[in-house]
């Protein structure tokens, strides 16, 4: 089992492993040959974190659901280092246009004609351009790039996490078992939600939203808690200031 105190060290070491993967990368250019390396090293930092995490787990179940989720993540990871910004990807000028806008005008919402996607809600580029604003005032344009593709990656895996808490309200663990296992697994290898590892995109945020909403409106559902209905009212709401 996963004591506490175990929990504090494994959190302290991963958190620790990504700063300096993070410091790492904010002090080389993208296309220096040493990137690799760095990379190589954090996917070999990821697998062993995986492994430790999977030896405290007693639990086959918990230990089967943990590794699709695991492989989930690793393959985002890879997927975001070698996919440019650009590739698979719509709209890619509009909506950095947008980020710029609202890091220059102080999170003001711009006028609808004045460029390609300044009709869509702002939530997104909010939180995006607040997400990179370090990048901005210490780093290059590539660096905010690589400060987008973060962002996006970040939501991204809390995506796959909610997929695992869903599957878990929706089906019998014990019973369904393998139906939790192919729930999670859809959300974990389906091109189409992979995809968004490296979007610079609304898309990316709503889809999140759009599984928080379905979330506690089924957990409403089952019990019956007031407080749940008024969450998924809440995310629903935030669903429509994320994308239009």
């Amino acid at each position: 089992m996963i004591t506490k105190m175990n929990k504090l060290s494994i959190a302290g070491i991963f958190i620790a492993g990504s700063l300096i993967y993070l410091f790492c990368l904010a002090y080389l250019q993208p296309k220096d040959p040493i990137v690799f390396g760095v990379h190589a090293c954090y996917l070999l930092f990821l697998c062993l974190f995986a492994c430790l995490i999977l030896s405290k787990v007693r639990n086959k179940e918990i230990r089967i659901l943990y590794s699709i989720v695991f492989g989930g993540i690793l393959l985002r990871f890879i997927y975001s280092i070698s996919t440019p910004f650009f590739v698979r990807a719509y709209d890619v000028a509009g909506h950095l246009q947008y980020i710029h806008y609202v890091q220059n005008n102080w999170l003001s919402i711009p006028e609808i004609l004045r460029g390609w996607e300044f009709f869509q809600p702002p939530i997104y580029y909010w939180l995006a351009s607040l997400f990179v604003l370090p990048a901005k005032l210490f780093g290059t344009n590539e660096t905010v790039i690589s400060g987008l593709k973060l962002f996006s990656f970040s939501i991204s895996v809390g995506t796959l996490l909610l997929a695992m808490w869903i599957a878990k309200m929706i089906f019998d663990t014990k019973k369904d078992f393998w139906k939790v296992c192919v729930f999670i697994s859809i959300f974990a290898v389906l091109p189409v939600v992979v995809y968004h590892t490296t979007r610079n995109s609304n898309d990316v945020m709503y889809f999140a939203v759009a599984l928080l909403f379905f979330g506690y409106l089924w957990k409403w559902w089952t019990n019956c808690e007031s407080k749940d209905l008024y969450l998924a009212f809440i995310f629903l709401g935030l669903g429509l200031i994320t994308k239009g």
